[in-house]
């Protein structure tokens, strides 16, 4: 056989053989060479790899990639515990603090707040003292009306007149003898409540009105206390 690569049979010949035919030897492919780039347009982009302070980026598909340099990071903003001066003024303030304008080495001045002092209501103190204690005859079952000195006098005070109807006596059958002298940080308008004991007590009686169908509409009393000079 005389073919170099691959052969084919043909039809039958007269002599009964079949014809051989020997098939063309294959081509290898044919190798495109891309022409290489040239040096300069590349030597841009290493120019601008190497002069980027904060990084870079390279993009696109050709030889020689694009070439970006990446921005400068943002700078952290100033931190409250650089400003020692300024915090510890802000922990040291019991009332609060004023933060101002900043100094120098750019911290704001602090400064401490003062109280604000509260106003205290004075109320005047009109001191009552009798020079003696009470003495009566027969005791009141309500209360002993005031005199022009403020002093307790023996004139009860009936019991309607500050709103009480379920009493009707006015005195006492036991005679009153009070063993000390009657003393009140300031005098009732009209009269002093008694106490257990019989003898009048700081506590004032006031008068009300009441309705025609008899019941009360209004009980009114206060009661004098002194404490620390103060009048409640």
């Amino acid at each position: 056989m005389t073919c170099k690569t691959k052969y084919v049979l043909g039809e039958k010949g007269r002599d009964g053989c079949q014809t051989c035919a020997c098939l063309p030897e294959a081509q290898p492919p044919a190798v495109v060479l891309k022409p290489e780039p040239e040096r300069h347009e590349c030597l841009a982009v290493a120019h601008c790899i190497v002069s980027c302070h904060h990084g870079y980026s390279l993009s696109g598909q050709g030889e020689c990639q694009k070439c970006s340099c990446n921005p400068a990071p943002t700078q952290p903003p100033a931190r409250h515990q650089e400003c020692t001066a300024t915090l510890n003024c802000m922990l040291s303030c019991k009332h609060g603090y004023q933060l101002g304008s900043a100094g120098h080495d750019g911290c704001p001045e602090c400064l401490c707040l003062q109280p604000q002092p509260q106003k205290v209501e004075v109320i005047p103190v009109k001191l009552v003292t009798c020079s003696s204690a009470l003495t009566c005859s027969a005791g009141c079952t309500v209360g002993y009306k005031c005199g022009d000195d403020g002093c307790p006098t023996c004139e009860c005070i009936h019991p309607q007149v500050v709103g009480i109807l379920h009493v009707t006596e006015v005195h006492t059958s036991k005679q009153v003898s009070c063993t000390t002298a009657f003393s009140c940080p300031d005098k009732c308008t009209l009269g002093y409540k008694c106490g257990d004991d019989g003898c009048p007590t700081c506590e004032c009686l006031i008068a009300v009105h009441t309705e025609t169908s008899g019941k009360l509409r209004v009980i009114r009393a206060s009661k004098i206390d002194r404490i620390d000079g103060v009048v409640r």
